[in-house]
């Protein structure tokens, strides 16, 4: 069954399915459906909670196992698995199968995945698997709605703003919801005013953030290696979460790959939601950047992602130097695995 991410609360009071698939390209709404769905069940007392990674040669056995037994000390349990694709494997599309045909009463699987790939849901494995359980795809939130989702947010951190003010900052973070969250969060502790005008907004947002993962990425589209590396150091200095300014740049990294091969970049401007006044930042990379390089740095995200999550041994803040001085132009070779 497939339900809107703000049907999820109703759906849940019907009763918990063994199954969800919380899927969509935006991560922060991903993450807020999956933490409202815990929220849900921790209330009903499943308070054990268990989180996996699917990578190359993942144990599903080892979830399966998990699901049908609980600990000494807990009664239920939620059990996330975190997919790095929109789609499942065979084994993954077995093992899940199998286990939706006997489910734990006790146990509420939550997988957690980028937009479920076309194909894949095409499938009779797929198919199977939404029958018996609850999907929930989270939809990216562009234009006019960023703008409206953007005034909601601020009310909610009690905080009143000029409609002018709300599409300055939509158009600040460019549908980055992520980006709009922390801007919010700065407004809130940062100003001290009825109204927030757009005026309010260009002080603080623009004047008062020394460094952020966008800084950087502006530096690297505008071919600065210096100010980019000056910008990375300062993100280091200050206590930056590698893995938020690794998806920075992944983001760019990934969306210079799917440009540098178009034959038409008027179209795919608008098919990956480029804002009108970035185009000729990409147009001036895309004439400097091959897509040998392009490829090559976002293989080297991969690996540093890896490094994260403690799969691979390197220096992340190193390797995220060799990206971004690559990137922003200068002609460095990366390592390749």
């Amino acid at each position: 069954m497939k339900i809107r991410a703000d049907q999820l609360a109703k759906s849940c009071q019907k009763g918990f399915s063994p199954l969800y698939w919380i899927c969509g390209d935006e991560p922060l709404l991903v993450q807020e459906s999956c933490e409202q769905l815990r929220s849900i069940a921790l209330q009903q007392g499943y308070d054990e909670r268990e989180r996996y990674h699917v990578e190359s040669g993942f144990n599903w056995a080892e979830v399966l196992t998990s699901a049908n037994s609980l600990s000494l000390f807990a009664s239920r349990k939620i059990i996330e698995v975190r997919l790095t694709k929109g789609k499942l494997d065979d084994k993954g599309n077995k093992a899940l199968q199998s286990y939706l045909e006997n489910p734990s009463p006790d146990t509420i699987l939550i997988l957690c995945s980028p937009k479920l790939d076309a194909s894949a849901s095409r499938s009779k494995g797929y198919k199977a698997i939404e029958k018996a359980s609850v999907i929930v795809p989270v939809w990216p939130v562009e234009g006019y709605q960023l703008t409206q989702w953007i005034g909601q947010r601020l009310q909610q951190a009690g905080l009143q703003a000029e409609p002018d003010a709300c599409q300055l900052l939509a158009e600040r973070v460019e549908g980055n919801l992520l980006a709009a969250v922390q801007e919010i969060e700065k407004l809130s502790l940062l100003v001290d005013e009825p109204l927030i005008t757009a005026d309010t907004v260009m002080q603080v947002v623009a004047d008062n953030a020394r460094y952020t993962p966008f800084n950087l990425t502006d530096k690297m589209l505008a071919g600065q290696p210096a100010d980019s590396l000056r910008v990375l150091n300062g993100l280091r200095a200050e206590g930056s979460e590698a893995i938020l300014v690794l998806w920075a740049i992944t983001r760019e990294v990934r969306l210079l790959c799917q440009l540098i091969n178009s034959p038409n970049l008027a179209v795919s401007f608008k098919q990956l939601r480029v804002f009108d006044r970035r185009q000729p930042l990409y147009k001036k990379m895309l004439a400097r950047l091959n897509g040998q390089r392009c490829h090559a740095a976002l293989d080297n995200c991969r690996r540093i992602d890896n490094m994260i999550k403690g799969a691979e041994q390197g220096n992340v803040w190193d390797e995220m130097a060799l990206v971004v001085l690559t990137i922003s132009g200068h002609p460095l070779e990366l390592a390749s695995n």
